[in-house]
């Protein structure tokens, strides 16, 4: 039996799809997995010694929004491989180090899982804060 035009097509055209179906995926990735990061050392960032290798600050940014108020980005990073609980306290002040309240002031809870990195954005409570502090406690069950 000869195959016609219209069966040769038919076949020629589902093994182009299968074909097709079997590409694969570019990755890229670091080289160095153990590639560890950059802990900001920073005089405002207050650590207590029981997150001190456990959770780290890893980036600080800071910009200043057309209404005069200072913003702040804070990526933070859990360096275990063990799920961490700690409280975070921000704390603004003025340009001459004075204390500025705020009404959202306190401690903050935060939990995260191994090896996760997040970022925090805080807005100064008003155009006079100036400079901030950022306090890490660990939570203790």
């Amino acid at each position: 039996m000869i195959p016609t035009l219209r069966t040769v097509l038919a076949v020629v055209t589902l093994t182009a799809i299968a074909a097709g179906c079997r590409s694969t995926v570019n990755t890229v990735e670091n080289l160095d997995k153990a590639a560890m990061p950059t802990v900001i050392r920073d005089a405002r960032i207050v650590t207590d010694a029981g997150l001190d290798g456990a959770v780290a600050v890893t980036r600080l940014s800071t910009a200043v929004a057309a209404t005069g108020v200072m913003r702040l980005q804070v990526e933070l990073e859990n360096l275990s491989s063990d799920p961490e609980t700690f409280n975070l306290l921000l704390e603004w002040y003025d340009g001459d180090g004075m204390r500025v309240s705020s009404p959202n002031e306190g401690w903050q809870q935060i939990r995260m899982m191994a090896r996760e990195s997040r970022s925090l954005v805080y807005a100064a409570p008003n155009p006079t804060a100036k400079d901030f502090r950022i306090k890490l406690l660990e939570l203790n069950d």
